[in-house]
């Protein structure tokens, strides 16, 4: 992976948890049906960021050619998936 790519990825991150931490903030401020949305799109952000890289590096190892690396992100977002699948239903 180049730095380019590196900082491409953390640049992504660190503006999507930016995002998520003004929405909780101002989701707490708010009262009512905008709050509640607000802090919503805060926990997806915050939820979907680490299945995001996961999803992001197995693309970049798959091209690269680095099967085992690939193979234990895809791994990874099924055990992701079956862990989500497992709170919906049990909620």
């Amino acid at each position: 992976m180049t730095t380019q790519h590196r900082d491409g990825l953390s640049r992504f991150t660190s503006v999507a948890l930016v995002i998520a931490a003004v929405a909780a903030l101002v989701g707490v401020l708010v009262r009512g049906e905008v709050g509640v949305a607000l802090d919503t799109v805060a926990l997806c952000l915050l939820g979907a960021l680490p299945a995001l890289r996961v999803v992001v590096l197995a693309a970049r190892w798959s091209r690269e050619g680095d099967r085992r690396f690939a193979l234990a992100a895809v791994t990874l977002l099924l055990l992701m998936s079956l862990g989500v699948a497992v709170v919906a239903v049990w909620r």
